[in-house]
């Protein structure tokens, strides 16, 4: 390709990159603190495994719908009040958690949660898409390092404070507080305007994203987020219950898989820089898939923990490459497309755990660990294809929206 037809190397302002870190790492804690918790819940309420797994699509209802109309409405408007809306929802769900009487209000809760997620996640990622004009895989990858950074301390912190007699609603109490902080960095930095560009219109964008590849990582996106809810969410239970392992433990324990997604998100962010995206993507799928598959079966306890570290590291960089590959060719239309890619994951979340739950409920959670790893598979199907489909599109001009994107 020459040289005239390459963008500029460009890389996010830091403040709002900072923001968004601060934010994806409050999102983290939030998303994740649910596993260890889990338990003391349900019992709090007296519910079963399969009512408790409602947790997880009334959060992801109010996800894709928030998700999917705060990006389309932020590439006519702002990125900013969208932002700072889903922060605040965030933390306030939280706080109606941690003092719900009822087991339906710790649901309406959850489903408040839900929407702060998807205002902020859609525009949040539109936002770094504006700012970095190339290289956007890897300065996503690196956003969402820090979503791992809290996902990781969720499960540790949480595990601890229940190993130490805390109850849930104390955890939930002060994580609210915690998550309103993520509200004043964007309400009160600058941010840089966009580049000045009319709206693209809803029926466009609809067409836009029918586009073969934008749907194959549509399908990528919904395994993917299926396989992490999953895992985050039921990983404690499942070594609670079939491993033995003490409460405090088995929520601290899941941290494990954090630290594969930030050594993956790290290292993805690093690698696309000589090694074309959708190639590492598949390569990491599939190599996931297998892990996936011996963690559930194993019986030894170490070795089932090693190997979902291992799936966390294969799946890092699924999120964020999906939606560099699929988004950033259609950048007037970046919100929401992004959109349309954050509401297929919340597809996967609000489908999979569920599932989970009810396969627990009647056949003991090991086989719904199973599960995760036929997803990932299927996940890495639909990244082979996509594959295939951008090569055969590289042969017919140099300028593919692949190559502007990524290269």
């Amino acid at each position: 390709m020459a040289a005239s037809s390459s963008p500029p190397h460009t890389t996010p302002p830091v403040f709002p990159f900072a923001a968004g870190a601060w934010a994806y790492l409050i999102f983290g804690l939030v998303a994740t603190v649910v596993g260890p918790t889990l338990q003391p819940i349900r019992e709090t309420f007296d519910v079963g495994l399969a009512q408790v797994g409602l947790l997880f699509p009334f959060a992801s209802l109010g996800y894709i719908g928030s998700g999917l109309l705060g990006s389309i409405a932020s590439d006519r408007y702002a990125r900013r009040p969208f932002v700072v809306a889903g922060s605040a929802l965030m933390a306030a769900g939280v706080g109606i958690q941690s003092t719900a009487p009822t087991w339906s209000l710790l649901l309406a809760g959850t489903l408040v949660i839900g929407m702060g997620m998807g205002l902020l996640d859609g525009p949040l990622n539109a936002l770094i898409m504006d700012l970095s004009t190339s290289d956007t895989a890897k300065w996503l990858n690196y956003l969402h390092f820090f979503f791992g950074t809290g996902a990781l301390a969720g499960p540790i912190l949480a595990g601890a404070a229940l190993g130490l007699g805390a109850d849930w609603r104390q955890i939930y109490a002060v994580l609210g507080i915690v998550a309103a902080t993520a509200v004043i960095p964007f309400a009160l930095m600058r941010i840089p305007a966009r580049p000045r560009r009319a709206p693209v219109r809803l029926g466009s964008v609809g067409r836009i994203a029918l586009q073969p590849l934008i749907i194959l990582m549509m399908i990528v996106l919904v395994f993917y987020v299926g396989v992490e809810v999953t895992i985050a969410g039921w990983l404690p239970s499942f070594l609670e219950l079939d491993h033995g392992f003490n409460r405090g433990v088995a929520g601290a324990a899941v941290s494990v898989f954090w630290v594969g997604i930030l050594i993956g998100r790290l290292s993805s962010g690093l690698l696309t820089r000589w090694m074309d995206p959708l190639r590492l993507l598949t390569l990491s799928l599939a190599v996931g898939s297998f892990f996936a598959l011996a963690a559930s079966l194993i019986d030894n306890s170490i070795l089932a923990i090693v190997c979902f570290a291992v799936v966390g590291i294969m799946l890092a960089s699924a999120f964020p490459t999906a939606l560099a590959v699929g988004v950033k060719s259609q950048e007037a239309a970046t919100g929401a497309l992004t959109g349309f890619m954050v509401a297929a994951a919340g597809v996967g979340s609000l489908t999979f755990p569920p599932i989970a739950g009810a396969i627990g409920e009647s056949f003991g959670l090991r086989p719904a660990m199973v599960m995760t790893a036929g997803l990932t598979g299927l996940a890495g199907v639909a990244s082979a294809w996509a594959m295939v489909r951008s090569g055969r599109a590289t042969t017919e001009g140099p300028t593919t929206h692949l190559e502007r994107s990524d290269k």
